[in-house]
């Protein structure tokens, strides 16, 4: 049985999300959303440096087509970061943070890269390429 895409990006985000904590973030909320305007896909805190990551996850199923962080256009980014404005009036505590925009690109690894394209099947054994101040 195969899964749809909605799930395969939720895993894809918490294979992140899992790396990101790995490396001393603290995950503060997965698929934030704010009314009818969209999403934050992870928004991220490391404390000790008083930094706020909102993080888009890019997946796709083979790493043979365009790089996933291709799909992040100016207008994804200016919702990201009007999204995250909306956030900080929310959540005030996090105004004094500084605050990074990252782009994790999930891809299947490439031994299996055959049987997640084939199945469309989410994978345990992905490749996560994060790019940091990515805008």
């Amino acid at each position: 049985m195969s899964i749809n895409n909605k799930q395969i990006g939720n895993n894809a985000e918490l294979y992140v999300a899992n790396m990101y904590e790995k490396a001393g973030y603290n995950v503060i909320f997965r698929n934030w959303r704010y009314k009818n305007r969209g999403e934050i896909d992870i928004i991220l805190t490391k404390d000790s440096e008083e930094l706020l990551v909102i993080c888009e996850v890019k997946y796709r199923s083979s790493p043979n087509f365009a790089l996933p962080c291709l799909a992040v256009n100016n207008l994804k980014q200016q919702r990201l970061r009007t999204l995250t404005q909306y956030f900080l009036f929310q959540n005030k505590n996090f105004n004094k943070y500084n605050i990074r925009f990252d782009i994790a690109e999930v891809t299947p690894s490439l031994q299996n890269e055959n049987e997640a394209s084939s199945s469309n099947k989410a994978s345990d054994n992905m490749n996560i390429n994060v790019i940091e101040n990515a805008f």
